[in-house]
C-alpha cells in the first residue's frame, strides 16, 4: 500500500480511484514516474524533455506524453483515511510492464521514507 502520513511519509505502494484499484511500484532507480495508462492521467501534452530509456535500456519511442496524476492514498496510520499524492509530469508509455513511483523524484517534493 502507498500510504501517506500526517508527516509526509509514504509506507508503500497502491493508488485508488473510488471504486478502482491501481498498482504502482515504488522505483529507487527511476528518475520519473511512468504510467502505463493515459486513464487517470490530467492535462496531456507533448514532452520535449530528455530521451528516456525503457525497461530493456533500449531508448523509448513512446515517452512523448507527458502529463499529471491526482492519487488517492490509504493512510495505514490512521484507520480509514485517505490523502491526496499529487504526481506532476508523469511520462506516459503504453508498452511498460506496470507503474513505476520514482523514490528520487518523491523524496525531491519532500516525502519522506521509512520502514513500517
Amino acid at each position: 500500500m502507498l500510504s501517506h502520513q500526517a508527516d509526509d511519509t509514504i509506507n508503500a505502494v497502491k493508488k485508488d480511484t473510488s471504486d478502482m484499484t491501481i498498482e504502482w511500484v515504488l522505483d529507487s532507480a527511476s528518475d520519473c514516474h511512468v504510467r502505463t495508462n493515459k486513464e487517470i492521467l490530467i492535462n496531456l501534452r507533448f514532452n520535449d524533455g530528455p530521451m528516456v530509456f525503457d525497461w530493456e535500456g533500449k531508448a523509448s519511442q513512446y515517452t512523448e506524453q507527458i502529463g499529471e496524476v491526482e492519487l488517492i492514498v490509504r493512510n495505514e496510520t490512521t484507520p480509514h483515511a485517505m490523502n491526496p499524492l499529487s504526481l506532476s509530469n508523469v511520462l506516459f508509455t503504453p508498452i511498460g510492464t506496470t507503474n513505476l513511483l520514482s523514490l528520487d523524484r518523491l523524496e525531491q517534493d519532500g516525502w519522506d521514507f521509512r520502514k513500517f
